[in-house]
């Protein structure tokens, strides 16, 4: 029993009768790793495709997230788990209805990790492995600039180290791999051909 009420080793009826009918039983693909790893970017990847194949899917993202209900939040330990949690929430409620629930977000911190590991009723965990270095050079919203230049402090990878992950589903070197391939792999990971 996890902290939402539901026996994760059991399907629900609705959710029985969505895997009969489709084959499939929609899952959360929570896709992490550092600031600039490419996270969005895979994450709209793969919703286009889960899409085109004719399924149905929503993306989450947690820089979406903070910004609609958190806009007041810093960026401690435990407002960062307070986004986690939010997502964790509208992932479980899109999964039971029967779509896949996309996650883009940092979850940096190990408390984050545990938190979606043992609340989400189903989930595969895509981690992108991807030097600081390289996010350095890609940063899109010029947070490590503003980092280097001291305007923030609380950029993880940069002013706070970022935990490589040790037990995801799926790791992908976001640095040696395009988005194409790297959405491949999770498709492959997911059984769509």
């Amino acid at each position: 029993m996890n902290a939402y009420g539901t026996d994760m080793g059991m399907l629900n009826a609705s959710q029985r009768e969505n895997a009969a009918v489709h084959g499939r039983n929609p899952c959360t693909v929570w896709i992490f790793g550092p600031t600039s790893s490419g996270k969005t970017t895979i994450a709209n990847a793969l919703l286009k495709n889960i899409r085109e194949i004719g399924e149905k899917a929503v993306l989450y993202d947690g820089d979406e997230i903070r910004e609609i209900f958190y806009s007041d939040f810093g960026f401690t330990e435990k407002d960062r788990l307070k986004v986690v949690n939010t997502l964790i929430h509208f992932a479980n409620k899109t999964t039971r209805a029967g779509v896949y629930a996309i996650v883009s977000a940092l979850t940096a911190n190990q408390s984050a990790r545990d938190s979606m590991r043992s609340n989400l009723d189903t989930l595969v965990d895509v981690y992108l492995d991807c030097p600081i270095s390289t996010c350095i050079e890609r940063d899109p919203k010029s947070l490590y600039q503003k980092a280097i230049n001291g305007e923030i402090d609380t950029l993880i990878g940069y002013n706070l180290p970022y935990l490589k992950s040790k037990k995801a589903c799926l790791t992908i070197d976001s640095s040696a791999v395009g988005v194409d391939e790297a959405t491949r792999c999770v498709l492959d990971y997911l059984k769509f051909k």
